[in-house]
């Protein structure tokens, strides 16, 4: 995450159609067979995990974790969820559902499936913790991100081969870490029916970032309805330079919250209205 003061207010114009799809040709990957099998399942009260393994980018491994709900029917939706700069710090990301704080377990006891990808660098995927602090400008670092964003659309890919799961409810959901989510948000495009950014915000140096690698220039084309949350008192996006220039950026539909609180917002907060947004957008869940 980068820190700014809540200085000067910038202006962050909207790129055109054509910059944004001369950036998202970059990353199309053609048709490669999947090879997608389930290779461990893990069972509990409220879910049923599937590790999943697939064929990511230059034919390498992907791993990923599928939670299933037990309190509702198929076909399943979905919130594909993308954590903050814990995972690429290697934190274990199953945490979030199993861990002594699992952030995303309330949305799955509300009857919604969950899938996590395993992306290069993170716990479970050498070179674990390698892309932490690369410099969002260099080579290496837009290398990283064509993996990451092709290895995020085969995770949609998969789950459009099950039965099992609604194909027009599947959410987008990511927790502060805008340089990649954004660009996964706009070149997923219409597969997502909801976007939710968490913790989201913009700061000067992104102005001068390549348009291929720049979220900038991909948040303009986002067309899914989307659902900002921030906290009044997160540093990290000062509400006037960063948060507020953040919510102008994208497009409509749009809405935002806004929370006493810091980067995070706390259960009570978020799951009310994280639930009724994902109602409004997929739906209500089946029940069993």
């Amino acid at each position: 995450m980068t820190f700014v003061s809540d200085g000067e207010v910038l202006h962050y114009p909207i790129s055109t159609e054509t910059k944004f799809r001369d950036s998202k040709a970059r990353y199309s990957y053609g048709n490669f067979p999947l090879n997608a099998k389930v290779v461990a399942v893990k069972d509990a009260v409220s879910w049923r995990r599937e590790e999943i393994v697939f064929g990511g980018r230059g034919g390498e491994s992907v791993k990923a974790f599928l939670y299933l709900p037990k309190n509702a029917a198929p076909p399943y939706q979905v919130i594909h969820y993308l954590s903050g700069a814990a995972w690429w710090m290697g934190f274990p990301m199953t945490d979030v559902v199993e861990g002594r704080s699992p952030r995303l377990l309330p949305y799955i006891r509300s009857g919604r499936a969950v899938l996590l990808v395993v992306l290069k660098g993170f716990e479970g995927r050498e070179p674990v913790g390698a892309y932490a602090n690369l410099d969002i400008g260099s080579a290496e670092y837009a290398e990283v991100v064509l993996d990451h964003t092709i290895d995020m659309q085969r995770g949609v890919d998969y789950l459009l081969t099950r039965s099992d799961i609604d194909p027009r409810k599947i959410n987008f959901w990511n927790d502060s870490s805008i340089e990649l989510g954004l660009i996964v948000a706009a070149v997923v495009g219409e597969r997502y029916s909801s976007v939710i950014l968490i913790g989201g915000g913009v700061y000067p140096r992104l102005r001068h970032v390549p348009p291929n690698v720049n979220p900038l220039h991909f948040a303009p084309h986002i067309r899914a309805p989307k659902l900002l949350l921030n906290g009044l008192y997160d540093d990290g996006t000062p509400e006037r330079t960063s948060a507020e220039p953040f919510f102008r950026l994208l497009g409509e539909p749009k809405r935002r919250s806004r929370f006493e609180g810091g980067h995070m917002p706390p259960p009570e907060i978020a799951v009310p209205l994280v639930n009724a947004f994902l109602d409004e957008t997929l739906g209500p869940v089946r029940k069993q």
